[in-house]
Order: structure tokens, then sequence, then C-alpha cells
């Protein structure tokens, strides 16, 4: 009985439909050192349904370069925001990335 239920799943799942999309943007204040970055993007797992699984992010970053370029410093900042009514999950983040070159 069990394995019926886990094929009833997998047909139910092959049959959705998902939608997602973004966009972006980039802006160089100080070429070599600086730039701002902005992303906005949405994903609908299943088009059929309203839900929770509807969401819309939007990001926004600075980026610092250092050492021609050698060194990059990212600080960013997600907002999370599920479009179902009724339905949000606190879990906004703010990210700090590093890389370095050799």
């Amino acid at each position: 009985a069990r394995m019926g239920n886990v094929d009833e799943i997998r047909r139910l799942l092959s049959q959705r439909q998902s939608m997602g999309w973004y966009g972006q943007l980039g802006f160089v204040v100080v070429p070599g050192l600086l730039e701002f970055a902005a992303r906005v993007d949405g994903y609908d797992d299943n088009t059929a349904l309203e839900d929770a699984g509807d969401r819309l992010d939007v990001t926004g970053a600075v980026n610092l370069l250092l050492f021609d370029g050698r060194l990059h410093t990212q600080l960013g900042y997600v907002h999370r925001a599920e479009l179902s009514e009724g339905y949000a999950t606190p879990n906004d983040s703010v990210i700090l990335q590093l890389q370095a070159r050799l």
C-alpha cells in the first residue's frame, strides 16, 4: 500500500507546472573598486495553486574590490516575501562574502 502512495505523489508532481523569473541590475560607482547590484526574482512552485510556495525575493548588494580585484568583498541583503495570504516566514538574510584570487 505504501508504494501506491509514493507512485501517486510522483504522478501528481510530474503534472504540475512551475514558473520562475528574475531581473538584475549592476552599477559601477568607482571602476575596479565599488559596485552596487540589485536583483528581483519570483518563483511559483505550482501555477495551479495559490499557496505558500509562491515567493518574491529582493536582493541588494555592495561589492568592494581591493588589490586590483584580487580581493572581492560583497555585503548583501535578501528580503524574501511569501505571496500567500496569511503566511510569512521571517527569513530575510544579511550575507557577507569574501573571495580571494591568488
